[in-house]
């Protein structure tokens, strides 16, 4: 409720039904002391309590928290929570329960009154007292797994919103839909629709909640009963992988695994409490796009960082976008990185289709939820995992066109009427890497050396883009005990120092933009690299041959040992070959530059026997010598 206020004799009044209630400030009445400052009008929608609204004559605004007998409590949203108000709590459980009830139950008509008042506020003010609500309002969630749903859940909602087992066939449909698919139907129809879980109806995506890079959720409210229900969604399996339903604390997945996903992903389970904490800091900006954006537009989002899942989801997705969809019917597109983003170049540059639609602009996925909810979008991520070679092709075309790239065109014709072997060396240096890398480095250029008359290592590792604020980031750089892009140099010093006035040469790609490691992974014989990131560059956009070291468990156990090499996730996979198990030792003592665990020892160091270094090197010479490369190859 809005209440008037009044100066009466000088003192500061809330107007009510019954009366004019004066305000009081430090037990005494408020007077006018500060006349640049004028008081507006008070809500009392939190009761017990009130808000009184103030600007100044700059249109600076501020607020007092008053209880429900107008004395002052606080002006700033911290010290209220420090006041010991008793009543503090209360009105934290009206804001959490009415807030759930409009995004979550999508009760909105209902709430339009208080979630008007509450757009009065600052964001500050409605995250920090929703903060403030016990965690017994977020009741814990069930989950089922569809497969196990049989006569005893022949009814799994009671009440006025029955979902019977003959609803199941809904249910199996939506968790079908592919991230692409959901492209496709919503160019088709310029609508996010699925079928009912309660009729024959289609029914229609209302919000779009972007939980996390990993996991979307999307609300969908029956048209014959004004049910509220939300998909979940993984842009990262590229598919729906979840049904949950609010009001009775339920979370269908379509199986055993999809449920071990989600509890394994950040932050995918319990959903009920992932939905919590991100609708607390954006709730303002929900409250907003409740109130204001009654009609909701899609819009696609890309967000990845990391080079590799950039091109393996985002550019993959991307790509079908381009060639399925007629340019008029894709909608307004939202890149999510800032300067770290589109390492493997402008979406629009790569797909020309995309001009004009493209925002750019928003650092993180927090910012651009923001953006979207205040914007009124549901933001759709169309991604697949399989790298077609028109989609390599395009990155290459892409790269060798760039301005950065006209010195190497040079440097390679040197290179070859040299009669020179050209190797592209791959730093790795964060874990998961050769014991003592720098020094590996060293001899295995030494080798190289005494193995060909003429050597050019082009010495590739973190890019960076001219004019970006910093290098391309490694996975959970965070706990970095350096910079590895610092490393990296160190290791290039080194070798520059070693190697001056012999038969090697060294170019220099740390820091560089991606178009230079792009043209030279295609321009170089072969590549000699531990197993991460960098084979983004040289195996799925180059489909290069080359050696890749790893460590024994990972070539024992080989979980996600050949994404780089599968035709599974790329077209047309080359030959490539990999240390032999017998050379490597795991070194579980070794100090990574990044500690991480994913999985048992999964980023530990290892050992290497340059005798196996060495054979490999052999091969790939000789089959360098049967198979040279030309100076345009591939360009």
């Amino acid at each position: 409720m809005v209440l008037k206020v009044k100066w009466i004799d000088q003192v500061l009044h809330i107007i009510t039904d019954e009366c004019a209630s004066p305000v009081m400030l430090n037990g005494l009445p408020a007077n006018n002391s500060n006349p640049s400052w004028q008081a507006n009008f008070a809500i009392s929608d939190l009761h017990p309590l009130v808000i009184l609204f103030w600007t100044d004559l700059t249109g600076r605004e501020a607020v007092w928290f008053l209880d429900s007998q107008f004395n002052y409590i606080a002006n700033d949203i911290n010290d209220l929570k420090k006041s010991g108000w008793p009543h503090l709590t209360e009105c934290a459980v009206v804001l959490a329960s009415r807030f759930r009830n409009a995004i979550l139950l999508g009760h909105r008509s209902v709430e339009q009154d208080f979630m008007s008042h509450m757009l009065l506020l600052d964001g500050e003010i409605i995250s920090g007292l929703l903060t403030l609500a016990p965690d017994s309002l977020v009741p814990v969630c069930r989950t089922i797994e569809i497969g196990n749903i049989g006569s005893d859940h022949d009814e799994l909602i009671g009440g006025n919103c029955q979902l019977r087992f003959q609803n199941i066939d809904s249910i199996l449909h939506i968790f079908s839909l592919t991230a692409i698919r959901i492209a496709n139907e919503v160019a088709e129809r310029g609508r996010f629709v699925v079928p009912s879980l309660f009729s024959s109806d289609l029914v229609d995506c209302n919000l779009g909640l972007i939980l996390s890079d990993n996991v979307f959720a999307y609300r969908f409210v029956e048209p014959t009963n004004g049910y509220a229900w939300f998909a979940i969604a993984s842009f990262y399996t590229s598919q729906l992988c979840g049904i949950y339903l609010p009001d009775q604390n339920l979370l269908l997945v379509p199986n055993v695994e999809t449920r071990q996903f989600l509890v394994s992903v950040f932050p995918g389970m319990p959903i009920e409490v992932s939905l919590q904490n991100h609708l607390i800091p954006h709730a303002r900006d929900l409250i907003a796009s409740e109130i204001k954006n009654r009609a909701r537009r899609i819009s696609y989002i890309w967000h990845n960082k990391h080079l590799g899942h950039h091109i393996w989801q985002d550019l993959t997705g991307a790509y079908l976008v381009n060639r399925d969809i007629a340019a008029a019917n894709i909608p307004d597109i939202v890149i999510v990185g800032g300067d770290q983003a589109e390492m493997w170049g402008r979406l629009d540059e790569l797909f020309p289709t995309f001009a004009g639609k493209v925002t750019r602009g928003l650092s993180n996925l927090s910012e651009a939820a923001s953006f979207c909810y205040r914007q009124g979008l549901i933001a759709i991520s169309p991604t697949s995992a399989f790298i077609p070679q028109a989609l390599s092709g395009l990155i290459v075309e892409h790269s060798i066109k760039s301005e950065s790239c006209v010195e190497d065109f040079y440097a390679l014709d040197v290179a070859r009427s040299a009669g020179s072997i050209i190797v592209l060396l791959g730093l790795r240096v964060e874990n998961r890497t050769v014991v003592n890398f720098k020094d590996f480095c060293l001899n295995i250029v030494d080798q190289l050396s005494k193995l060909s008359n003429r050597v050019t290592v082009v010495v590739d590792g973190h890019n960076q883009e001219r004019g970006a604020s910093r290098a391309l980031s490694s996975f959970a750089d965070q706990y970095a005990i350096r910079a590895p892009i610092d490393v990296e140099k160190e290791i290039v010093v080194a070798l520059l120092q070693k190697f001056d006035g012999t038969n090697v040469s060294i170019i220099d790609l740390i820091g560089q933009p991606m178009a230079r490691s792009v043209f030279w992974s295609v321009k170089s014989d072969f590549f000699v690299t531990p197993w991460g990131a960098g084979l983004a560059k040289y195996r799925w956009v180059a489909n290069s041959n080359g050696l890749v070291l790893a460590g024994a468990r990972f070539l024992d156990d080989r979980i996600g040992l050949d994404i780089y090499n599968s035709n599974v996730t790329m077209e047309n996979s080359g030959p490539v070959l990999f240390i032999d198990r017998e050379s490597v030792e795991d070194d579980f003592e070794d100090r990574a530059l990044i500690s991480i665990q994913v999985g048992p020892q999964a980023r530990d160091n290892y050992k290497v026997s340059m005798d196996g270094v060495v054979r490999a090197l052999r091969q790939l010479i000789e089959h360098t010598a049967s198979s040279p490369k030309s100076s345009d190859e591939r360009c």
